[in-house]
């Protein structure tokens, strides 16, 4: 009886374990199906970084967010999402930890009352009529490769438009790339400026960050002269007093001659600022700034 009683015992287990797996493996392709076109669950995502030997496994604890969906087009990792979403937030709230009360409602509000009031921009009365037949709203149903999400292909869409009467010329800029000339009303265009915004960018601005990996990966196609580590000590974001672990990690792997462009050099030439007229570098150093402390 009590052999009989164990095999029984032992044969619901199983049954209840084998029942368990494909429970969660029917989870798991129900959330797969679950996410919109141009979405990965992040599961899918880690699991293509580790067979491409770019990742590891559990970076987010415990498979908790494997089946959130992720937009494909970000090469961000759904950890470092999480982390912008906050500093948003932080942004948003300060110097507060969380949005006001009523600040939402007091931004429907203004959305509505613009609408009824809206600003006058000058140049823009008179009748419109429909040029052209693309869809140009980011939303539209059109772009279901990025879940109504047209933002790659809206990148090319005119971003200013200026005509000078005098010589009956019309201009017209676009974020990828350049600036176009029509002299017939825009019946026709030739580029006149093929500088792309990257480019621009590098003879024009300089970039800084917190904590970003990617940033820090694609540090070369962004420029090494153009990239600033910044503490942001004391806002709430700032990863202090922990800044210089936080940013040695980040920068694992980069060759100590960036490192010490992109955490001061760069800033010291853009600042025209030379600290170590003031400090030695041997002073200035993370072990000795920290021995200056009172413990």
């Amino acid at each position: 009886m009590r052999k009989t009683i164990a095999l029984l015992s032992a044969a619901l287990l199983a049954a209840f374990v084998v029942a368990g797996v494909r429970l969660a493996h029917a989870g798991r392709e129900q959330a797969a199906k679950a996410c919109p076109s141009g979405y990965m669950t992040q599961g899918e995502i880690e699991a293509a970084a580790q067979r491409a030997g770019a990742g590891e496994a559990g970076e987010l604890s415990g498979g908790s967010l494997d089946s959130v969906c992720v937009s494909a087009k970000h090469p961000e990792k759904l950890l470092e999402l999480i982390q912008r979403q906050e500093e948003q937030k932080t942004v948003r709230s300060a110097p507060y930890s969380s949005v006001a009360p009523g600040a939402y409602a007091n931004a429907v509000n203004q959305h509505q009352n613009l609408g009824k009031n809206g600003p006058k921009v000058t140049g823009t009365s008179g009748v419109w009529s429909q040029y052209g037949n693309g869809p140009l709203i980011v939303n539209d149903p059109r772009y279901g490769s990025v879940n109504g999400l047209g933002l790659v292909y809206n990148e090319g869409r005119i971003d200013n438009l200026r005509y000078e009467p005098v010589h009956k010329r019309l201009f017209a800029t676009k974020g990828t790339s350049g600036i176009w000339l029509s002299e017939d009303l825009g019946d026709h265009w030739r580029s006149i400026g093929d500088t792309l915004p990257s480019q621009v960018a590098r003879d024009h601005f300089s970039f800084c960050f917190i904590s970003d990996r990617s940033g820090v990966d694609q540090r070369d196609a962004i420029g090494v002269d153009n990239i600033t580590w910044e503490c942001d000590y004391p806002h709430s974001d700032s990863e202090w007093p922990h800044s210089p672990e936080s940013v040695a990690k980040q920068m694992a792997g980069v060759d100590d001659a960036v490192v010490n462009k992109l955490t001061h050099e760069n800033a010291m030439r853009i600042y025209q600022f030379d600290p170590f007229k003031h400090r030695t570098r041997e002073q200035s150093t993370v072990a000795a700034l920290r021995r200056e402390v009172p413990s």
